[in-house]
């Protein structure tokens, strides 16, 4: 029935097959590097060409990141894990484009700049996905 209504509605524009119904489900699982302040493309330029060139993206999060935990310490796990359906277009758009392993580009939101890492890819359908598809 949901693939039915958003062909209807939407014509081929939207692929509705079974396997991008599923995959709509997923979780991607990230690594990020947050830079902010003056500069912060700049900096990130900096950091992003030391990993280019071979320093681990965790130590480069432990070095540069400015994510922090709420009592203003260093926030040393960056990894995140979420339903690709809940980030933002943009981020979305980035993070899918990546294979599991891959460095983002520097990433511009609002006035930071952000190195991503995406980890992996778990599938996360629903097991009744046959009656929620239908």
């Amino acid at each position: 029935a949901i693939q039915q209504e958003l062909t209807t509605r939407y014509g081929q524009g939207i692929d509705t097959s079974e396997a991008t119904l599923k995959a709509s489900y997923d979780k991607l699982v990230y690594k990020q590097i947050m830079i902010s302040g003056e500069k912060a493309e700049t900096k990130a330029a900096e950091v992003l060409a030391k990993i280019k060139a071979g320093l681990d993206f965790d130590q480069a999060a432990k070095q540069f990141s400015m994510l922090k935990k709420p009592d203003g310490t260093s926030n040393l796990d960056s990894t995140t894990e979420t339903r690709m359906d809940i980030l933002g277009d943009e981020l979305r758009g980035v993070l899918t484009d990546m294979k599991a392993g891959e460095v983002s580009d520097i990433v511009k939101f609002g006035g930071s700049a952000y190195i991503y890492k995406l980890v992996a890819v778990r599938p996360d359908a629903p097991t009744d996905f046959a009656t929620v598809k239908a």
